[in-house]
């Protein structure tokens, strides 16, 4: 259930930080790399066996 979680949320993150124009957030998209490359991490260590 976690995992699953983490695997969307961090896909919805790296989709939004190439699709979404934030003009006043500038740091809104390097947050949004920096987290779904973080969450993919986990995910990727979770269902390694």
């Amino acid at each position: 259930m976690v995992t699953a979680f983490l695997a969307g949320f961090g896909a919805h993150l790296a989709v939004r930080s190439v699709v979404a124009v934030d003009v006043n957030l500038p740091t809104l998209n390097d947050f949004r790399i920096a987290e779904s490359r973080r969450m993919l991490g986990a995910v990727a260590r979770r269902t390694r066996r």
